[in-house]
């Protein structure tokens, strides 16, 4: 198959005849993002498996394809970085617990991991 660029694969995406060519570049799209989406994905792989990670990130992927405005002067994939990283924030939000905790709660504990990381790898301890 030839090289295409993200613009051109988000194009023959939209302009496929056939859900099977549709699925093929998609295919293509994804495997060729893979190490972007990864490491989006990793960011969240505390609380979930990756690989289901990774699975909810070809939604995230999809709605990209189709919000893309390729008149807009921003890459695809700068694009497509948003649309995944919020599918699978609300997918670890929506069913990363047995327990139903409000986004808001889920946000400031994030956070709250967050300071508590970047404090033990600057201070090398807990903070107290």
């Amino acid at each position: 198959m030839k090289k295409y660029s993200n613009e051109e694969l988000v194009d023959l995406i939209r302009n496929s005849k056939s859900p099977d060519e549709r699925k093929l570049y998609l295919g293509t799209l994804y495997e060729k993002n893979r190490g972007i989406i990864y490491r989006i994905c990793k960011k969240y792989s505390g609380y979930e498996d990756i690989n289901d990670l990774m699975q909810e990130s070809y939604f995230g992927l999809c709605d990209a394809v189709e919000n893309y405005d390729s008149t807009s002067e921003n890459t695809f994939i700068t694009y497509a970085g948003y649309w995944i990283k919020q599918k699978v924030h609300n997918y670890v939000r929506d069913c990363g617990s047995v327990v139903r905790v409000s986004s808001a709660m889920q946000e400031r504990i994030f956070k709250y991991n967050e300071l508590v990381k970047y404090y033990n790898n600057e201070y090398g301890r807990n903070p107290t």
